[in-house]
């Protein structure tokens, strides 16, 4: 469907699209990336919505989308405590930056680039609610 929000990838096809784990690397466990129910996964098609039939033979109304022209997003909302070390001598006067590591598990780096974005957290605290997403 030309709108994304109608393209949203049921719980069970969830499950059989392989995405790329993960690991958050300065957590206490090293946690990682999960696809779980509060994982969200859309297609998000071309701008031309460009389509093809499927031919006779097939039982389903269906058109059939290219796979490379067609995005795969999955978002995800975390919220762990990340390790970070402070320099207090300047405290409050100054600021420091923490940073969340991440790493690629397994052979995923061949297949992902992760491209990083900027997140700014104003507060004391270093438990935030940070959102991963995948575009594949």
């Amino acid at each position: 469907k030309e709108n994304e929000q109608m393209n949203i990838v049921s719980e069970t096809q969830k499950t059989e699209i392989w995405t790329p784990k993960l690991i958050f690397s300065n957590t206490n466990d090293d946690d990682e990336t999960i696809t779980d129910g509060r994982a969200v996964v859309k297609i998000i098609p071309e701008e031309t919505f460009s389509y093809s039939e499927a031919d006779l033979s097939s039982l389903d109304n269906v058109n059939i989308f290219k796979g490379e022209l067609n995005i795969f997003q999955m978002s995800r909302s975390y919220s762990t405590k990340f390790i970070c070390d402070y320099d207090m001598s300047w405290y409050p006067f100054d600021s420091q930056i923490c940073f969340m590591d991440l790493v690629l598990k397994g052979n995923a780096e061949d297949f992902v680039d992760l491209v990083a974005d900027q997140i700014n957290l104003r507060d004391n605290e270093q438990n935030f609610t940070f959102t991963t997403t995948y575009t594949f």
